[in-house]
């Protein structure tokens, strides 16, 4: 697999760039550099998004975190079903967004767990509530992570992977040494 783009904690391969394409399932990689890219660029300083594969990495004070929380059953990132765990720092609370209901709440509650003893400096017995939000079901299984609170017409996800790719090959552009 050829590496197309290293940006921040991601790399994006000739494989990831497979996954943009209609019908496929999103990668790690892909999501991870659209939504600090793309969604959330001027944000940076008070939302701290997760790359799926390092997600155990935090340490900082943001009081945003989103956490993408999938049914994988290994260490490698994965799975085939995503949802979101979003922790804000200022009222210790966490959110739940599963299109599927409770698809992946013993997933997010093992992470919230995690991030709780990591964010607070405590692996306290009490744990914040888990609050799950209702999240509408995606149309055809494309993007559940960017549909969490509203409906997204399909044709918009359609032009969405195609800016997606363009961003991709323009930041793999960008980051290439001059010859």
């Amino acid at each position: 697999m050829a590496l197309v783009l290293r940006y921040g904690d991601a790399q994006v391969n000739s494989h990831d760039m497979e996954t943009i394409q209609p019908g496929e399932w999103v990668g790690d990689a892909i999501i991870g550099v659209y939504l600090a890219e793309a969604v959330f660029p001027n944000n940076k300083r008070s939302i701290l998004f997760l790359q799926p594969a390092v997600a155990h990495l935090i340490g900082n004070d943001k009081p945003l975190i989103f956490a993408p929380i999938n049914d994988s059953a290994g260490d490698g990132g994965g799975g085939s079903h995503w949802s979101l765990l979003v922790f804000f720092r200022p009222t210790n609370s966490f959110y739940y967004y599963d299109s599927m209901g409770a698809a992946n709440l013993s997933h997010a509650h093992r992470t919230m767990k995690a991030l709780f003893a990591i964010v607070s400096g405590s692996e306290s017995s009490s744990l914040p509530i888990l609050t799950r939000i209702d999240t509408p079901m995606q149309v055809n299984g494309d993007l559940s992570a960017w549909r969490l609170s509203h409906s997204i017409p399909p044709d918009f996800i359609t032009k969405k992977r195609k800016d997606i790719r363009e961003l991709i090959l323009k930041l793999a552009s960008a980051s290439q040494p001059s010859q």
